[in-house]
């Protein structure tokens, strides 16, 4: 459940990485990737939350497609880092906000549904990985997860009943372990694929993504990244009117530029 503790996990994350880094060596022994990127992130699954009614927990479908991105985000902000030190070391780092709404009608016999479903969305992940040779990566990790949901169940028609609202939020912490892979296909384009599986119950009863890229390097400190992002999580904690259920898959095509230093 969210509390105090969970709340500045975040910046937490950032200290740690600061931590973990300085040991491993000075700034001359790491080679730096920045990489600000766009998510066109469609959203599908089930959402819900506890209510103090008879009627009990309020559940939502939430189903935005890649189409829909651009009529249901209000805002977003994604960018990554990656450090690597020249004895094969790597610090990882990934930042996402997402603000999306979307609205399903439905019907029940003669009566009309309309459902608004709004999600904000949180994602900070902090890896410390070890790099196999010039293409395999592995890494272990924490991804700290924020949600917050409004639903807003409207009916119309004969014997409709009443119009029911709720909003609940809650942050959770997953371990992740995964490996990054890096094929050069020549001196200018390359593929690249990311898979990490997490959360073991101790956050999401599970979690994972998969990630696949192809990467253009126009120079040496400067590349065009575009591929497309799986990631799907099964969270769910509390009950009656404390629920909170967020099992939801996250994907889409991206784009992004890399900036190497």
């Amino acid at each position: 459940m969210r509390n105090a503790l969970t709340r500045p996990f975040p910046v937490l994350l950032a200290t740690a990485a600061v931590a973990v880094a300085a040991p491993l060596g000075s700034a001359a022994d790491w080679s730096h990737t920045v990489t600000p990127y766009l998510w066109g992130s469609g959203m599908s699954g089930k959402t819900a939350v506890g209510t103090a009614t008879p009627a009990g927990p309020l559940e939502a479908d939430v189903d935005v497609g890649f189409d829909d991105i651009l009529s249901n985000l209000k805002f977003g902000a994604m960018g990554s880092y990656r450090g690597d030190r020249s004895d094969g070391w790597v610090v990882m780092a990934d930042y996402i906000y997402m603000s999306l709404e979307a609205d399903k009608q439905s019907t029940a016999g003669p009566v009309r549904i309309d459902t608004t479903v709004g999600v904000k969305q949180t994602a900070l992940e902090l890896d410390l990985g070890y790099r196999l040779n010039d293409q395999f990566t592995v890494f272990a990790g924490l991804r700290y997860n924020d949600v917050d949901t409004d639903l807003d169940v409207v009916r119309t028609g004969p014997g409709a009943g009443a119009n029911r609202a709720a909003s609940k939020g809650d942050s959770w912490t997953d371990p992740v372990v995964g490996v990054t892979a890096r094929y050069p296909l020549n001196d200018t384009w390359s593929l690249g694929v990311r898979g990490d599986v997490g959360g073991f119950g101790i956050g999401s009863d599970l979690t994972w993504q998969m990630m696949a890229t192809v990467n253009w390097k126009v120079r040496d400190n400067l590349e065009v990244v575009a591929g497309y992002r799986y990631l799907d999580a099964d969270y769910e904690d509390g009950s009656g009117a404390d629920l909170f259920k967020y099992d939801m898959v996250t994907s889409g095509p991206g784009i992004g530029v890399s900036f190497k230093f």
